[in-house]
């Protein structure tokens, strides 16, 4: 699972580099990443929580859990930039100057910028 967000994500920081491309980054992240994240990691955090409790916690899936509510968080963040990609130009500059500095979330699999 964590693949696919991250090349998802990946996919999308290589899109927000080109400047006029970065506004359907940017709705993409908002709505697909942000919006399909929140509702995959509450629904995944949901039943391990619910595995938890029937196994008394032999397999650790209240950790699991713990892990898809950040990415919940996270995928809260990604609507967030999404929404801040589509303003003309202070959300281009703004974003890959925060890009550069390594500051966002990285997945484990992620490359360094």
């Amino acid at each position: 699972m964590e693949d696919i967000r991250w090349s998802r994500e990946e996919t999308w920081n290589k899109w927000e580099k080109i400047p006029f491309v970065n506004f359907a980054a940017g709705g993409f992240r908002a709505f697909a990443g942000g919006v399909g994240q929140v509702i995959l990691s509450v629904a995944l955090m949901a039943i391990y929580a619910i595995g938890n409790l029937f196994t008394l916690g032999y397999f650790n899936l209240g950790r699991r859990s713990l892990k898809q509510s950040l990415y919940a968080v996270h995928g809260l963040a990604n609507i967030f930039r999404g929404m801040f990609q589509l303003v003309p130009i202070v959300g281009y500059v703004t974003l890959l100057y925060y890009d550069k500095q390594g500051w966002r979330f990285r997945y484990p699999l992620e490359k360094t910028l």
